[in-house]
């Protein structure tokens, strides 16, 4: 499983700039190619556009993730995890690839067509300052794509708002079966320390008990 994935993301996200861009183009000119030329010309066309849609949602850094460089041991275990219990919590401290991982499963299911989104926990505040439709917009995205990643969760103390965000976005995830990541340098054990004390511990433990029970929770050391 691992070695085929390997090859699928290695092909989506190593494609050079200079290809994309000199890439051939499947139109009219390609009758003239023979059948090689044409399949190779189509590929090239998909992959173009694959990248192109992939760079408005990853940034750069991991975009340009050497896969072979994340140790096979600890990919094995996310790819693993997230396949067992249709989602995953992984914790760790900086530098232990738990966002390279969580993107590299991102990145597989977009290569399969899948709807894709993720909230950045620095973007959490951005999100409440937008006026009400267009957050309320931004929130339908994340609860009803085919797989959320919550990058950085818990980085900074919770408000209030970003509370009562994240617990409709996770309830209605959870309860039409969608699967999310989470990315964090805190055990979910210790995330009530982020939250408000005006009524933030309830809140708490049901984003805890919600996480436990639909998805992995495991620790990148």
């Amino acid at each position: 499983m691992l070695d085929q994935d390997k090859s699928l993301i290695d092909g989506f996200i190593t494609i050079s700039d200079k290809e994309l861009e000199n890439g051939i183009k499947y139109n009219s000119d390609t009758e003239s190619l023979d059948p090689e030329q044409v399949r190779g010309a189509m590929v090239i066309g998909k992959t173009r556009r694959l990248r192109l849609d992939w760079r408005k949602i990853c940034p750069k850094d991991y975009d340009n993730t050497d896969v072979s460089k994340i140790p096979p041991k600890k990919m094995k275990a996310v790819i693993s995890g997230f396949e067992s219990a249709g989602g995953l919590f992984i914790s760790g401290k900086a530098g232990t690839f738990k966002s390279r991982c969580a993107w590299y499963l991102l990145a597989r299911e977009f290569i399969g067509g899948s709807s894709i989104d993720c909230l950045n926990w620095y973007s959490m505040p951005e999100l409440m300052w937008m006026e009400a439709g267009e957050r309320r917009e931004r929130v339908s995205k994340a609860s009803e794509c085919d797989l959320l990643l919550i990058d950085d969760f818990m980085k900074t103390k919770c408000t209030e708002a970003i509370e009562a965000t994240l617990f409709a976005i996770l309830e209605r995830r959870c309860s039409s079966c969608l699967p999310f990541i989470i990315t964090s340098n805190v055990k979910l054990d210790e995330i009530a320390r982020f939250f408000t004390d005006n009524g933030g511990e309830i809140r708490a433990e049901a984003i805890q008990r919600r996480i436990r029970e639909n998805s992995f929770v495991m620790e990148s050391k």
